[in-house]
C-alpha cells in the first residue's frame, strides 16, 4: 500500500508544499545576493566653498573568503560641482546587497583631495548619514 493512499490529503498538499520548499529555497540562496537600494546621506564637515567634486567608492567586505581589499568595487559614484555651489549635504543612493561595505570618500578641494574611510552595515533599505571631515 503506498503511502499517498494512506493519507489522501498528503496527495492534496503535496504541490503546495513542494511549491512552498521552492519558495524557502529561493529566499535563502538567491535573496541574500539581490541588491536593494541604499540612501546615503554625506555630510560635509568644514569649508565647503572649495569643494569642487566627491568620489564614493563602495566595497564588499567579507565575502567569500574576501577580505574587502580586492580591486573590485561594488559601486561608486562620482559628483561634480561648481566652485562655491557644493551643499553642505549630498544625497545620493547606491544599489548594492545588504551587508558589511567599506566606503571611501574622496573629495576634492581645489587641487587639495581628502580622503575618508569607513565601514558600514547596509540592512534593507538603509538610510546612511556618514560624516566626511576635512583632514
Amino acid at each position: 500500500m503506498a503511502l499517498a493512499d494512506r493519507y489522501p490529503r498528503l496527495r492534496r498538499i503535496s504541490p503546495l508544499l513542494l511549491v512552498m520548499a521552492g519558495v524557502a529555497i529561493c529566499f535563502g540562496v538567491v535573496e541574500p545576493t539581490c541588491s536593494s537600494k541604499h540612501t546615503v546621506t554625506l555630510h560635509l564637515v568644514g569649508p565647503i566653498d572649495e569643494v569642487t567634486r566627491i568620489d564614493t567608492v563602495w566595497n564588499r567586505v567579507g565575502r567569500d573568503g574576501d577580505d574587502g581589499k580586492g580591486d573590485d568595487a561594488a559601486a561608486g559614484v562620482s559628483l561634480f560641482f561648481a566652485q562655491g555651489k557644493a551643499p553642505r549635504y549630498v544625497t545620493t543612493t547606491v544599489q548594492v546587497p545588504s551587508g558589511l561595505f567599506e566606503l571611501d570618500v574622496v573629495v576634492s578641494r581645489g587641487s587639495k583631495r581628502t580622503t575618508t574611510r569607513q565601514q558600514l552595515n547596509l540592512d534593507g533599505n538603509a538610510k546612511v548619514f556618514v560624516a566626511v571631515e576635512e583632514q
